[in-house]
Order: structure tokens, then sequence, then C-alpha cells
């Protein structure tokens, strides 16, 4: 998972406008072979991922995807260097 996680933080979007995260999340999922339903598009960029195991209760487990308009000064190999239009129209590095 060490190469999901740099994915993720090399290549962040920001809130509302996470489209490509959105739907590397939904692939990786779908290849797990886990899930019975994966739903896209909840609340706009939101992914759901559903693992059926009988009547009774349920778990649920809520994560961001979104990054934050600001600039990665880490030095890290997979650091963002992304930036992307807000939903202003205003170019931000994103981290």
């Amino acid at each position: 998972y060490e190469s999901i996680r740099r994915h993720l933080h090399a290549n962040p979007e920001l809130s509302t406008l996470e489209t490509e995260t959105a739907a590397f999340v939904a692939e990786h999922l779908r290849g797990l072979q886990a899930f019975d339903e994966i739903h896209t598009g909840i609340g706009g960029t939101g992914v759901v991922g559903v693992m059926r195991n009988g009547e009774g209760r349920c778990v649920l487990l809520r994560a961001d995807m979104d990054g934050l308009p600001v600039r990665e000064r880490t030095g890290l190999e997979w650091a963002s260097r992304k930036r992307m239009r807000d939903v202003s129209g205003e170019v931000k590095d994103v981290m």
C-alpha cells in the first residue's frame, strides 16, 4: 500500500474537485474483489464500498480524499507539486 499512499500524496485534488482521486479509489476497491457494491458520485465525488456479512450490525469507515490549498515543502520524493484551479477559478498549490 506504500505505492498507493505515495500516488495519492503526490496527486492531491481540492475539495469537490477530487474526480481523479475518486476514480483511483473506486478502481482500487473494484480490484480487491471484496465489495458487494461500489457506488461513486456520492455527494459529488464520494465513493462508497459495501461489504455484506449477513443481517445485523454494520461498520462504516469514512475518509476524506481532498487535498489542502497549501504548497508542500517537505522535499519528499513523492511530494505534491500540483497546482489546480479551485471552484472560484483561482489557481492554487495543492497538498
